[in-house]
């Protein structure tokens, strides 16, 4: 009877030791969940400010285009300024 006793007081203290592991192993899982969601919504917000620059560059190359092919009423470029010819003399 009391090898019985000692034989589930040592099954008991293996279970407490694995439940000790798991709970340990548990913490450390939630903290690289943790982690790994803070490195989502960086790369989230990279995606975004990603976007926004390929629209930007997107209406900037659309712009360009229009001017070149409709230039002012006056003939003259918005790009070329007659004062930097006069500078280089």
């Amino acid at each position: 009877m009391e090898d019985e006793n000692n034989k589930l007081k040592e099954l008991e203290a293996q279970k407490l030791v694995l439940i000790e592991k798991y709970m340990k192993m548990q913490d450390e899982a939630d903290d690289l969940n943790e982690r790994i969601y803070h490195i989502c919504i960086d790369i989230e917000s990279l995606n975004l400010k990603i976007t926004k620059a390929k629209e930007e560059e997107e209406k900037r190359k659309a712009m360009a285009a229009k001017s070149a092919l409709h230039p002012p009423p006056n003939g003259k470029s918005h790009a070329h300024s007659p004062k930097s010819d006069q500078t280089a003399r």
